[in-house]
């Protein structure tokens, strides 16, 4: 796709990690913070300049200091996007950042320091040693997150606006500018053309920024809070869970590992299950529905109204219902739940912002088919779900070129309008609290839809049956990568709970086993994968399924390694060893995500519509913790046997 970057360059920087120096690159890092912030605003308005744009200042290791531009135009335009981008840069140069801008700069960095050293106990290890080995080989100081905090609070104590001025007055210095371009195909005029378009955008004069007018906020009334009809304790769980009388279901869990922030998951209706049958337009269009704002507000102004309170909204589909994220803290939860209870019942779907996703999408699509994963990722859905479009990751070209602004409301408007409607609160919260602020937002709304039953009214859709010749399908890339994949059908979580967990240890020893094989005992690379998926929400619809990234020569060899270990384990158990290999890492695992917002948000999110979700999160540990050797084997003969399995090859044009 086409793109633009305009880079700076000075000496590398090579003074030592001390106050000083982190205190002048955080004055910089606050003044591009600001223009990313404008870019970013002018890539959501009606009639985008460009699809999306930023800066960054970088200092590489050993080489120099990088101050970079960059910008993706829409539509191929380079030069109104590069003009844009480029009068956006001098402008901020030429006049500085208001103090408004300054103030939220300030916050957003703390408030990410502050959410860092609050999930600090339960970050993950590896990303922890890979953090010290950064700091190690670029010669920093490695703090810990709680050091950060405390550090940034010292570095920001005398900031000002003008400081952040200065910086920005010289962070646009030295060699330069350099310009690099990317294109599918030769610009005209070549690098002479691109040139004169760099100089024709720094030529033209530059006006001071326009003042955002602040609307004041028309959501602290929905109408009269919604009654609580039911409540009910889960002490061992420490989860609350809530009923309105308008069928607004709430599950509150608070949490002590969290400090400051609160996780808000909403899920509506019935997902891409409560579709028709083949509709393409779901998973591609549905990042249009928060940027397109509420009927009252652009998103724009939505930003604008919002600026200092910490509040977000991402929209994602499952399986079983459309789903709403925030996070915010104790503090604004009350307005989270405004932006949640408008972005429901008042959604803008203003046209620019579904003209935005086609563009993103149209440029995403020129890229999937130039390596091996990227034509697993985009097909694999699709395939698994034997054909059906409700699970399409990108459009088709003529599903793109259709699409029009109308359907997008058309998709979401009757889920928004009454679907069932169960909302999740976990962290730093009171039962009290959340009941309060839900109550007088989304349980104020008219009344929603019971949820569809479980399992009575799930759909059977099963995924492809195994036995025939392989899938093939090509990508432009390399010649010597393709991508190796293998599926054997299984059944749903709740028609054997206990034998989806077997399944889990089985793909583990599985991934062992060809670990070991392909490495140790070939001497290869590139490593593989196996897992279990076994789904609560479709009647005998789940899978194991095994994949590697491999050279085209040694693929049929991976399916001879794979069918040979399924046969052993399926004559022989697997040895103590190995299932203490393949179980440590997954409970080890459990543990952790248990201490973890994350990991409540999801599991706890539909605990009223499908009770069954909390006798499987009680249950799993222990559950674990008994399989034994003999149902491995056994799931093994049963499930994964050269007959059931369904193969698919990408590699590169013929």
């Amino acid at each position: 796709p086409l793109a633009e970057g305009v880079v700076w360059a000075k000496p590398f920087d090579n003074e030592a990690d001390i106050f000083a120096r982190e205190r002048r690159q955080l004055i910089e890092g606050l003044g591009l913070d600001v223009l990313n912030k404008r870019l970013a605003r002018l890539a959501q308005g009606a009639d985008a300049p460009f699809l999306s744009a930023g800066s960054s200042h970088i200092n590489s290791t050993r080489s120099a200091q990088l101050t970079e531009l960059w910008v993706q135009p829409a539509a191929d335009r380079l030069e109104r996007g590069l003009s844009s981008l480029i009068q956006e840069q001098r402008r901020i140069v030429q006049f500085g950042v208001n103090a408004d801008e300054f103030q939220e700069a300030l916050k957003a960095r703390r408030d990410g320091l502050g959410s860092n050293a609050a999930s600090a106990p339960t970050a993950v290890s590896a990303a922890q040693a890979d953090r010290l080995l950064a700091a190690a080989g670029e010669d920093l100081v490695a703090m810990s997150a709680a050091q950060a905090l405390a550090q940034f609070d010292a570095e920001a104590r005398g900031v000002t606006r003008d400081d952040v001025d200065r910086a920005l007055k010289t962070a646009f210095t030295g060699q330069g500018p350099l310009l690099v371009t990317s294109s599918p195909q030769p610009l005209p005029g070549g690098e002479a053309g691109v040139r004169a378009l760099y100089d024709a955008a720094a030529a033209r004069p530059v006006t001071a920024p326009v003042a955002q007018v602040v609307k004041p906020w028309p959501y602290a009334s929905f109408g009269a809070p919604g009654r609580v009809v039911s409540r009910r304790e889960l002490p061992d769980l420490g989860l609350t869970e809530v009923r309105y009388a308008n069928g607004v279901r709430l599950n509150v869990k608070p949490v002590t590992f969290a400090r400051n922030q609160i996780q808000v998951t909403a899920r509506i209706g019935d997902g891409l299950i409560g579709l028709t049958p083949n509709q393409g337009a779901p998973a591609w269009m549905l990042p249009a529905w928060v940027p397109g704002g509420t009927r009252e507000l652009t998103t724009d102004e939505l930003q604008a109204s919002l600026k200092g309170i910490g509040v977000t909204a991402n929209a994602s589909w499952y399986d079983d219902s459309l789903a709403l994220f925030g996070v915010t803290g104790p503090r604004d939860l009350a307005r989270q739940m405004e932006l949640f209870a408008a972005l429901i019942s008042r959604p803008g779907f203003r046209p620019e912002a579904i003209a935005h996703q086609k563009a993103l999408v149209a440029v995403e699509a020129r890229t999937l088919d130039f390596t091996p994963s990227a034509v697993l990722g985009v097909n694999l859905p699709v395939l698994l779900h034997r054909g059906d479009r409700r699970w399409a990751v990108m459009p088709t070209a003529e599903e793109l070129a259709a699409a029009k602004p109308s359907d997008l409301p058309a998709l979401l408007d009757p889920t928004l309008a009454s679907g069932a409607l169960e909302v999740t609160v976990v962290g730093d919260v009171t039962v009290d609290q959340a009941i309060t602020e839900v109550g007088r937002t989304l349980a104020a709304l008219p009344q929603r839809a019971e949820p569809r039953l479980v399992p009575g009214a799930s759909p059977t859709l099963r995924p492809p049956d195994g036995g025939g010749p392989p899938v093939v399908l090509r990508h432009r890339g390399r010649a010597d990568q393709a991508f190796a994949y293998v599926e054997w059908p299984t059944t749903d979580f709740y028609a054997d709970p206990h034998g989806a967990h077997v399944l889990v240890l089985a793909a583990s020893v599985l991934q062992n086993r060809l670990m070991d094989r392909i490495r140790v005992t070939e001497g290869a690379t590139y490593a593989p994968s196996a897992d279990s998926a076994a789904f609560s929400e479709m009647i005998g619809y789940g899978f194991v399924q095994a994949s590697v990234e491999i050279p085209p020569p040694r693929i049929e060899g991976f399916y001879r390694d794979i069918a040979a270990i399924l046969a052993d384990l399926g004559r022989t158990p697997p040895t103590a060893d190995e299932v203490l290999r393949a179980r440590a890492p997954l409970l080890e695992t459990e543990a952790k995500a248990r201490e973890t917002m994350d990991f409540w948000s999801y599991y706890l999110s539909h605990a009223q519509t499908d009770p069954r979700e909390i006798g499987a999160i009680r249950r799993k540990i222990a559950d674990f913790n008994s399989i034994t050797a003999e149902e491995i084997s056994a799931a093994c003969r049963k499930y994964l046997t050269p007959g059931r399995a369904w193969r698919l090859i990408v590699k590169a044009d013929d």
